[in-house]
């Protein structure tokens, strides 16, 4: 089969733009390429006939981040879209970069390696010009002459463009070629699904997210209402102690010590402050003595002040300046959310990361905030709506979820994966192990979190049951969010004081050690087959001098040089990734290309298990009754011994992205639409 090189070049992209107009179209095989013109009639005629002959299977592309390019193609002719679908269905187009990061991450090289003598790191990149000098391309690649400036050649002909500006274009479709053929095949083993997942994962980034002006608004006014509560407090908080200051006499160094008195935040020359964390950890040593409390220190030594060690000292000083540094990391949320008043926020989703999961940046979309992030800065953590003050009226606290909207006529549907996570945690357990009593009661409907607190509780599973629907029975409340931390955690191999300090920072709950401890005996006593999970993983990772090598289920990628806390849990995590990244490109197929009933729908965000897409209004149910079918389908071909029930997905129609959203009915049973009850009040809706 023929290797073709492809690449173009074009208008430079901006928001609201990010499949620009074409300029060129560069083809390379056999050593030999070509540039042509847009506006030449053979540049459409040569991309045709190079697709039908992939479609017969003649042939196969590469290049460096296809998605783009394959996008711009199908702006300039849409007709093209279905068959560039059909193409990465079939195989055959390929990445160079998503098949360099398959061989390293299989290699446990991703992103760099260190050399074992001299402990040097050298870091990759997987950009096309780094692979062409890691993999000594002869010609040495010109990314800054011409790349940004396509533009200014649209009007004249390739024959008459300076050749340095049809180098450009020429190298980068055939250096791919060069780099594909000498890249490591047997390292490279699902490279067609997480080019799939790559391509439904540009479109979605293309799409873009809008957010609402009046609750950006909202969300900021909330952020700085945080900043300003914990700002007057640390400002009236000073400290005495003593700084060093490096002086030069008669040519000799020497150190001064001079007396100073310092508040806890310190004030900068454009007049923002910023935290005195000399002068906060001076105060904190001096409050801990004082109190009689243990300060916790971080792997070099120093004190830690991170919120849920701030909450455990119980110092109001320290939790307002931990709670100040988390709203200014929110204020540079507000200023990602405005973005998206005036033009689309496109993401940098990143597609593979080492356990198979994605990444997304700039702004990170996968990890926008939700509303308990902006409780006050001395309030206790609460799920329980927060306001706050501003002229005399109270607005309710949104987050940066609760920004971002549909487009006008249009509605979200949101939906994640029931129970993801102790699925693949069971799936992957019996591929190992031969059996899971977990995934058995998955299938018969059970509840795995009351089950562990039964365990704990020693009571029976029946009267646990019996007990949780009892709102006031607090005992078996926390026995059950215990075994929810067992059983979402313990493939992290926690220990007794990671348990604790995932209770207290994720779930609220206060516990000691001990209880930690009877917590996971628990937990194995109920599953049995995570105990013998885990300590096959021991002893995989022992063998290999304290690290293994992981091969995912189903997808055989190869998992190098990992410790045994990371193969316990990537075997779930990569399993889970792999079933819902395949489950994002057959949506985005049905979306832009199928004729069913999500047709011209558009996936806009991709949040590990959870899906987010735009659907104009109407004909709801049939739309969220396909939704629900397409990602069980592709989910399912992943857990073929503990599937997803069809019947537990229910899609979500909401005005708004939010985790509070819920399935709304209207007078005629037929699918409603939610929107935040606190918002529709306030606005008089």
């Amino acid at each position: 089969m023929n290797l073709v090189g492809i690449d173009s070049e074009t208008f430079l992209f901006k928001p609201g733009s990010m499949a620009p107009k074409m300029v060129c179209l560069s083809v390379g095989i056999n050593g030999e390429s070509d540039v042509i013109h847009r506006r030449d009639p053979a540049c459409e005629r040569t991309l045709r006939e190079l697709m039908e002959l992939a479609l017969s299977g003649e042939l196969a592309f590469t290049g460096a981040n296809l998605p783009f390019d394959v996008a711009v193609w199908a702006n300039e002719w849409p007709d093209m879209l279905p068959d560039w679908f059909r193409l990465y269905r079939m195989g055959a187009v390929h990445d160079v970069q998503v098949r360099q990061k398959l061989i390293d991450i299989a290699n446990g090289e991703h992103n760099g390696v260190s050399d074992p003598r001299t402990g040097l790191f050298t870091e990759y990149k997987y950009n096309l010009q780094h692979l062409a000098k890691r993999y000594e391309y002869p010609i040495e690649l010109d990314k800054d002459t011409w790349r940004l400036r396509y533009s200014e050649l649209y009007p004249v002909d390739v024959k008459d463009w300076p050749e340095s500006a049809i180098d450009y274009p020429r190298h980068d479709a055939l250096a791919p070629v060069w780099i594909h053929e000498r890249q490591d095949e047997s390292r490279i083993r699902d490279e067609a699904e997480q080019n799939r997942a790559r391509f439904a994962l540009h479109l979605e980034s293309n799409w873009g997210l809008r957010t609402d002006p009046h609750m950006v608004f909202r969300f900021e006014q909330a952020v700085q209402a945080r900043l300003d509560r914990a700002k007057s407090l640390l400002l009236a908080t000073e400290v005495d102690f003593t700084r060093t200051k490096k002086r030069t006499k008669k040519g000799v160094k020497y150190e001064e010590e001079y007396a100073v008195r310092e508040a806890l935040l310190k004030q900068k020359k454009d007049g923002s402050y910023s935290r005195n964390l000399t002068a906060a950890k001076v105060y904190a040593e001096r409050w801990a003595k004082a109190a009689g409390v243990k300060l916790r220190e971080t792997p070099k030594g120093g004190i830690k002040l991170d919120e849920d060690s701030v909450r455990e000292y119980g110092s109001e000083v320290l939790i307002a300046l931990q709670a100040y540094g988390s709203a200014q990391t929110a204020m540079n949320d507000v200023l990602d959310v405005k973005k998206g008043v005036d033009a689309p926020i496109h993401t940098r989703f990143e597609v593979l990361k080492n356990s198979g999961r994605t990444g997304s940046s700039k702004p990170n979309v996968q990890n926008f905030r939700a509303m308990p992030e902006l409780t006050p800065a001395t309030e206790e953590w609460t799920n329980a709506k927060a306001v706050y003050e501003k002229d005399g009226e109270s607005y309710y606290v949104c987050g940066q979820r609760e920004c971002v909207i549909p487009r006008a006529g249009w509605v979200f549907f949101n939906s994640d994966v029931p129970g993801l996570e102790l699925r693949t945690s069971a799936q992957a357990t019996k591929l190992i192990v031969g059996y899971s009593t977990m995934g058995d009661a998955l299938n018969e409907g059970r509840d795995p979190h009351a089950e562990v607190g039964a365990e704990l509780l020693g009571i029976s599973v029946a009267e646990a049951m019996k007990r949780k629907l009892d709102h006031a029975d607090t005992e078996m409340f926390l026995a059950r969010q215990t075994g929810k931390i067992a059983n979402f955690g313990m493939d992290g191999l926690l220990g007794k004081r990671t348990f604790v300090i995932q209770a207290r920072a994720k779930y609220g709950i206060v516990m000691t050690e001990e209880e930690a401890d009877a917590a996971i005996q628990s937990y194995y006593r109920k599953w049995p087959e995570k105990r013998e999970f885990h300590q096959w993983v021991k002893t995989q990772c022992n063998s290999g001098g304290g690290y293994g090598w992981v091969t995912h289920p189903f997808s055989n990628r190869i998992q190098g040089m990992v410790r045994p806390t990371v193969m316990a849990n990537t075997y779930m995590q990569g399993l889970g990734a792999d079933a819902c990244k395949a489950a994002c490109f057959d949506l985005a197929e049905a979306c832009y290309v199928r004729t069913g009933p999500l047709r011209g729908s558009r996936p806009v965000n991709f949040i590990h298990d959870e899906f987010l897409t735009e659907t104009l209004e109407e004909n709801l149910d049939e739309k969220a009754a396909e939704y629900a079918r397409i990602i069980v389908e592709a989910v399912n071909r992943y857990l073929p011994d503990y599937p997803v029930p069809l019947e537990s997905m229910a899609p979500v129609a909401c005005r708004r992205w939010s985790k509070n959203a819920e399935e709304v009915r209207n007078p005629d049973g037929s699918l409603g639409v939610w929107e935040w009850p606190q918002w529709r009040e306030q606005e008089g809706l």
